[in-house]
């Protein structure tokens, strides 16, 4: 009875630490790049607005504390990021709907690895997964790659000229 009490205790903590690192300490680095939550009720509202990485299992701090050094290369390729954990999806600080989480859910499922880091091209579709210990700059050169990105880069670079 005691460790039940104690597991329940543990999780309870461990959530409510998530929370706080989240909106404390990742999100005021990424708030400029944000989608108003209230306007995403499924994945497919990010459909042709923003790149999306997924994610799963936010409990291993490391990556997500990587990429507070990359906030203008977040913002330079439009993408947004959603956290995933346990059924439940976050983005914007907060848990979405349960449509978006189950969204989130289906997208993950059509995979048939344990990479925790999933990218969506803006297309929707799947374009690569990663495992948690993969250098965010590797992910950029794959979204870089992309035709729409490289389309992206030439029409800034005939802006600046």
């Amino acid at each position: 009875m005691i460790s039940v009490v104690i597991n329940v205790s543990f999780s309870y903590n461990l959530n409510l630490f998530i929370k706080l690192f989240l909106k404390f300490i990742l999100f005021p680095f990424f708030l400029h790049n944000l989608i108003l939550a209230g306007d995403v009720i499924n994945l497919s509202d990010l459909k042709w607005k923003k790149r999306t990485i997924i994610i799963v299992d936010d409990e291993n701090f490391d990556f997500i504390k990587r990429l507070k050094k990359y906030q203008k290369e977040i913002e330079e390729r439009d993408i947004v990021l959603v956290f995933f954990n346990k059924s439940v999806a976050y983005l914007d600080n907060r848990i979405i709907s349960k449509k978006f989480s189950k969204s989130v859910a289906s997208k993950i499922k059509k995979i048939n690895s344990n990479h925790q880091l999933i990218l969506l091209g803006k297309d929707g579709s799947i374009k690569k997964t990663y495992p948690f210990e993969t250098k965010i700059t590797e992910i950029f050169y794959d979204i870089d790659q992309m035709p729409m990105r490289i389309s992206e880069m030439r029409k800034k670079t005939k802006l600046d000229n």
